[in-house]
C-alpha cells in the first residue's frame, strides 16, 4: 500500500479549537510531470475531515464526504481512484480542498463532538502512483505542496450547520495556470490520529437524483419558499445572477408553519446547537451568472426558504439534489393498497436519506450512526438494498468503538459520547444482528467469525449487569413508543434480558462456525439460564400467558419461542391488539416483533389493520399530515426523516408477497414462498435479487374466491409454496416449485 509511505500535511498555522464564524477551507496544490509511456496511475487519498480532489481543474471523482467518517484514533479510511486516462504527458496539477466534517466540529453541541480527542488542523494524505514499463514513480503529500486559506471561496463550513461561499474569490485555484506565488508551503502534521489506514470498499456517497420545485410562494417574512414535494437528504443547486456583494441565504426545512416560516418540528435547536446556525447555507454573489451548491454539508429538507433574492425565483434554476450512499436497489414491492405503496416509498426514502458511510438516525438534527435505529431496519434494508459493503465498513467502526471492558456507545462512530446514555442492548444488538443477518441472507459467515471476539467481550460486559434474579437491564427501553401519560411499555429488565438471550444464541452459532466448542457450550448454557430467569419472572406456566400485558413483551416471547404452548400467548396478543382498537402500543423494539408475531398466530389480517390504521398512533396519521418519509415519533414533533419504523417493509415482503428464508437454510437456496392474500388487497407484485438469484412473485384476484399466482424461481434454486387459507387445484396448500416460472390458480379453502 503506497499510501503508508506518505505523510499527512497541513497549512502552517496554530490550531484554534474555538468556534468562529469565519473558518475558510484550506486549499492545496502540487504540479508534477508525467513522462511518455504511462501505463496506469492510481491515486489514494485520505483527507481529514473531508476532501475534494481535482486533477487539472476537474474533479477527480463524484464521490462526496471522503474520507469516510470513523473513530480517527482507530481507523483512517482512504479511497483509491484510477486516473491514468485523465493525465497527459508533461505538466499536470493535483489540488485538494479540505472540509471540517466530523473530524473538526468546533461548535458545541449536546453530543460533544467539539471535545473529540483527535481534533486538530485539517490534514491531507495522498499518494499518486505513476506506473511505466520500467517502474513506478510516486507523488506524495509532502512539504513541496503549496497551500492557502485566505483565498478560499468557502468561508464557513460545518457539516451539521451549513456553508458560506464567497463567489467573488478565485474559482480557478485548482488549475495549472493559476498564479500561486503568494501561497506558502505545507508542513508535515505533528499531531496525527493513530488510526490504522484501511481502504474503504463500500459504495460511495453520490448525488442520486434531482427534484424540481412543485410550488413557490413568499412567507410572512417576505422570503421565497420552494417546495420540492419530497423530504430528502441533500442540498440545493442554484443558478443565479445578482450584483456582486448580494448575500443569498438558504434555510432548509422539513416542515413549515402556516405562515411559511421554518418549523423545526417543535424542537428548540438552540438547545442542541447554542453557538451555530441550523441547516443554513449562504453565498455572496459575484455579479456574474453562477451555479452554486455546498461542498462539505448536507441537510434534511423538503422546503428551501431563500432570503436575498431581488426577483421571484425562476423555478428551473433551482434543484434539490438528493444525496446518499450509492447503494443499488435489489428489491421492489407494490400492491393494490395505495397507502401500503406510500409507506413503502416513505420507508425507502427514509432509508436512503440516512446512508452516509454509516446508518444515521436523521439527516437533520444529528446525522449520527444510531445503532438502535439501524437494528430496527436491518431486515428490510437487506431485502431492498445492496447493503453488505456498507455494513462491512460500519461493523469495523463498531469494533473500533468497543471499549476494553466490552461497552459500546449508542452512536457509532462516536467522539466519546454515548457510553453513559443512549446505549444498552437495544442499541448494542446491531453488533449481533448485522453479522447474523448477513450470514442468513448470503450464507457468508465471515463477519460472524470476525465478530466472535467482540461478542465475547460484549457479553462479559452485559453479564456484569445481571441482577439477583438473573435478569439484565441497562440503557434504552422500548424507545419512542406512544407511551405518553402512561407507563413506559415493557419493563427494561424484560426487553434487555430477551435481547441478551438472543445475543447468546447468535454467539453460540458463531462459536460453532469457528469450531469453538467450549464457547458454543458456554453461550448456549447462558442463553438457557437467561430464558429460565425470564420465564420465572415474566411467564405463567399454568396459564401459558406473559405476565407483562404489553404487545412488545408478548410478541418477543412468541418470536423467541419462550413459551410452552403458542395458543395462550396468541390469544393474549390478539386481545391486546383489540384493546387498542387495532393500533400498535409499542416502541421501535416492539414493532420489529409485533407484525411477525401476529403472523405466527395466524393473525395477518390484524397486522394489516394496524399498518393501515388511522388516528394516533399510526402510520396513517403521518400520511394525513403530508409525510413523504417516515417520522421519528408517533406525534407531530421531532425528526421527519427517520427510518427506524421502516421495519414494516420487511413485513410487506415476507407476508404480502411471501418471500421467506428457509428456517434452517441460508441464502434462499430453498426459499419458502408464503403469500397471504389479504382480504383488502386485489393484487401484489414483488421481486428480489437474492444470493441465489432473482425471485419474483405476482398475485391477482380473479373473483371472490380465486387468486392467480405466478412465482419465478431462479435457476439453481429451489422453493416451496405454502398457501394460507387457499388451496391449489389438487386441493393441497403446499407444493414444491421448480426453477423458472410457476403459475397457479388458488381457490379459497
Amino acid at each position: 500500500m503506497p499510501l503508508k509511505h506518505a505523510k499527512f500535511i497541513e497549512i502552517p498555522r496554530p490550531f484554534d479549537r474555538t468556534y468562529k464564524q469565519e473558518d475558510p477551507t484550506p486549499l492545496f496544490r502540487k504540479a508534477f510531470s508525467v513522462k511518455k509511456g504511462l501505463q496506469s496511475a492510481t491515486l489514494s487519498v485520505c483527507g481529514l475531515g473531508y476532501g475534494l480532489y481535482f486533477l487539472n481543474g476537474e474533479r477527480v471523482t463524484d464521490d462526496l464526504f471522503i474520507a469516510p467518517v470513523s473513530n480517527y484514533d482507530k481507523t483512517l479510511w482512504y479511497t483509491t481512484y484510477e486516473i491514468g486516462d485523465r493525465l497527459h504527458e508533461g505538466e499536470n496539477l493535483l489540488a485538494a480542498m479540505l472540509g471540517n466534517g466530523f473530524y473538526n466540529e468546533a461548535h458545541s453541541s449536546t453530543w460533544e463532538n467539539h471535545l473529540a480527542p483527535w481534533r486538530d488542523n485539517l490534514k491531507l494524505l495522498l499518494c499518486l502512483a505513476l506506473t511505466y514499463a520500467d517502474g513506478t514513480e510516486y507523488v506524495y503529500s509532502d512539504e513541496s505542496w503549496k497551500c492557502d486559506f485566505t483565498s478560499s471561496p468557502i468561508r464557513f463550513h460545518h457539516l451539521r450547520c451549513g456553508e458560506v461561499h464567497d463567489l467573488r474569490l478565485p474559482h480557478d485555484w485548482m488549475t495549472v495556470g493559476y498564479h500561486d506565488a503568494d501561497w506558502v508551503h505545507a508542513v508535515y502534521s505533528k499531531k496525527v490520529p493513530g488510526g490504522v489506514l484501511r481502504e474503504c470498499k463500500c459504495q460511495p456517497i453520490r448525488e442520486r437524483r434531482e427534484y424540481t420545485p412543485v410550488s413557490c410562494f413568499q412567507n410572512a417574512d417576505g422570503h421565497w419558499v420552494l417546495d420540492f414535494g419530497q423530504n430528502m437528504s441533500g442540498y440545493l443547486r442554484v443558478r443565479l445572477c445578482q450584483p456582486a456583494g448580494d448575500r443569498i441565504t438558504i434555510r432548509y426545512a422539513e416542515r413549515l408553519f402556516a405562515d411559511g416560516r421554518r418549523d423545526d418540528n417543535g424542537v428548540e435547536y438552540s438547545r442542541y446547537y447554542p453557538e451555530s446556525p441550523f441547516q443554513t447555507d449562504a453565498f455572496i454573489c459575484n455579479g456574474e451568472e453562477s451555479v452554486w451548491q455546498p461542498c462539505f454539508v448536507y441537510h434534511g429538507f423538503r422546503y428551501a426558504i431563500i432570503d436575498g433574492l431581488r426577483e421571484k425565483p425562476v423555478l428551473e434554476n433551482y434543484r434539490a439534489i438528493f444525496v446518499c450512499q450509492a447503494v443499488d436497489e435489489i428489491g421492489h414491492f407494490s400492491c393494490s393498497d395505495e397507502m401500503i405503496n406510500q409507506l413503502n416509498h416513505m420507508g425507502r426514502m427514509s432509508t436512503l436519506s440516512n446512508l452516509f458511510y454509516m446508518v444515521t438516525d436523521c439527516p437533520t438534527r444529528e446525522k449520527f450512526g444510531w445503532c438502535n435505529d439501524a437494528r430496527a431496519s436491518t431486515e428490510q434494508m437487506l431485502q431492498n438494498f445492496d447493503m453488505v459493503p456498507l455494513y462491512r465498513k460500519w461493523i469495523q467502526d463498531m469494533y473500533d468503538a468497543m471499549r476494553e471492558d466490552g461497552a459500546l456507545p449508542g452512536i457509532v462512530p462516536t467522539p466519546g459520547w454515548g457510553y453513559e446514555w443512549g446505549h444498552g442492548p437495544l442499541c448494542d444488538s446491531v453488533l449481533f444482528e448485522l453479522p447474523y443477518k448477513i450470514y442468513r441472507y448470503f450464507d457468508d459467515d465471515s463477519l460472524l467469525r470476525a465478530s466472535l471476539p467482540y461478542f465475547k467481550r460484549y457479553l462479559a460486559f452485559a453479564s456484569s449487569h445481571t441482577n439477583e434474579r438473573g435478569l439484565i437491564g441497562f440503557g434504552l427501553s422500548d424507545w419512542a413508543g406512544p407511551f405518553s401519560g402512561e407507563n413506559d411499555g415493557s419493563p427494561l429488565l424484560f426487553t434487555d434480558s430477551m435481547l441478551v438471550m438472543e445475543f447468546y444464541r447468535i454467539a453460540a452459532r458463531a462459536a460453532a462456525i469457528c469450531g469453538d466448542t467450549e464457547g458454543e457450550q458456554t453461550f448456549s448454557c447462558r442463553a438457557g439460564e437467561l430464558e429460565r430467569a425470564i420465564r420465572h419472572a415474566y411467564y405463567d406456566a399454568k396459564s401459558g400467558r406473559c405476565l407483562v400485558e404489553e404487545q412488545t413483551a408478548v410478541a418477543m416471547m412468541i418470536i423467541d419461542h419462550v413459551y410452552d404452548r403458542l395458543e395462550p400467548l396468541a390469544a393474549q396478543l390478539k386481545a391486546l391488539v383489540e384493546q387498542r382498537d387495532f393500533h400498535h402500543h409499542c416502541g421501535m423494539l416492539g414493532m420489529q416483533y409485533l407484525f411477525f408475531a401476529l403472523n405466527e398466530c395466524g393473525l395477518q389480517e390484524y397486522a394489516y389493520r394496524i399498518v393501515t390504521a388511522k388516528g394516533r398512533p399510526s402510520y396513517g396519521e403521518w400520511i394525513d399530515n403530508d409525510a413523504t418519509t417516515m417520522w421519528e415519533m408517533w406525534h407531530t414533533g421531532e425528526s421527519k426523516n427517520h427510518h427506524m419504523y421502516s421495519c414494516v417493509l420487511g413485513w410487506f415482503n415476507r407476508t404480502i408477497a411471501g418471500l421467506n428464508l428457509h428456517p434452517a437454510k441460508n441464502a434462499y437456496r430453498d426459499a419458502q414462498i408464503k403469500p397471504v392474500f389479504l382480504s383488502a388487497l386485489d393484487h401484489c407484485s414483488a421481486d428480489y435479487k437474492t444470493a441465489a438469484g432473482r425471485f419474483a412473485i405476482h398475485w391477482q384476484r380473479r373473483g371472490a374466491d380465486l387468486v392467480a399466482l405466478a412465482v419465478t424461481v431462479p435457476a439453481g434454486a429451489t422453493a416451496s409454496l405454502y398457501l394460507n387459507g387457499y388451496t391449489l387445484e389438487d386441493g393441497s396448500g403446499h407444493c414444491q416449485l421448480s426453477a423458472g416460472e410457476n403459475h397457479f390458480l388458488c381457490k379459497r379453502a
